[in-house]
């Protein structure tokens, strides 16, 4: 009898792993990410000079490759440049999505890109090359920026 009961114990235990695993197996873990809103949040803030907003999308610890070749390592340094730029120019980007994905924990978004920088006098610059951009999910589900760079053509 003793027998038995462990063995109904030991039964139901493992109905409950599988029963559990299975459900888990079936339920997405997320939702695939929508890196062309994210592209289209970092344009419109770089544009509307929302400095705040267009940090916000960068982890702490992120990396911003600028079409000349320099590297920018942080948040703080990243900041630092855009307000710079925003203060000396106005940026009107627009971007050919190439291709983006996940897998777990981080993602990629890439194509090219046209870039239209106008100083406060008037003056434009033309910009046109590719771009990627690596993200990584939070802790609290959002998509961070970690590593940007772009090329000039």
């Amino acid at each position: 009898m003793l027998f038995t009961a462990v063995r109904r114990l030991i039964l139901g235990a493992l109905l409950v792993v599988i029963a559990t695993s299975t459900v888990a197996a079936e339920v997405p873990a997320s939702t695939a990410p929508d890196f062309g809103a994210l592209r289209l949040s970092w344009a419109t803030y770089l544009h509307a000079k929302n400095l705040d907003s267009a940090i916000g999308l960068y982890a702490a610890n992120a990396v911003f490759g600028s079409g000349d070749g320099h590297r920018i390592v942080g948040k703080t340094a990243i900041r630092k440049l855009f307000a710079k730029v925003m203060k000396d120019y106005t940026s009107t980007i627009s971007f050919r999505p190439g291709e983006s994905g996940n897998s777990g924990q981080l993602g990629y978004d890439s194509g090219s890109y046209d870039e239209m920088l106008v100083r406060k006098t008037g003056a434009a610059q033309h910009f046109r090359g590719t771009y990627i951009t690596i993200f990584r999910r939070a802790r609290n589900g959002t998509w961070l920026i970690i590593e940007q760079a772009w090329s000039k053509t």
